[in-house]
């Protein structure tokens, strides 16, 4: 799953890169094109990238954990228990926007 993020993720800044060329101007079927294609792919790539970012905090919290003081340690726990939770989430909410780009390139037999 986290391949296909990476390539939607590739995809959506090349997009950006490509709608912002002003020869694109010259050429509005293209462009249409283009900007629908982004605009399909912008939650996706919203939420991966908080996702990412979350994933880092959960990181930098899991050294916390193993701090020489005992209360740091403890808020450490405490917050650790609901970024782990946010991230699942986020990760549930990315199989599911996911979903369609997985089902469009499958082909379904009778």
């Amino acid at each position: 799953m986290f391949a296909k993020l990476d390539e939607v993720e590739k995809r959506f800044v090349w997009l950006e890169t490509r709608l912002s060329d002003p020869k694109l101007a010259k050429l509005p079927q293209e462009f249409r094109q283009l900007s629908k294609e982004r605009a399909e792919l912008v939650e996706i790539v919203e939420t991966y990238r908080k996702f990412k970012l979350l994933q880092n905090e959960v990181e930098q919290n899991k050294s916390l954990l193993e701090d020489k003081d005992a209360e740091i340690r403890a808020m450490a726990k405490d917050e650790y228990a609901g970024l782990r939770d946010a991230l699942t989430q986020l990760e549930s909410q990315l199989k599911m926007l996911l979903l369609p780009m997985y089902l469009s390139s499958t082909v379904l037999l009778p």
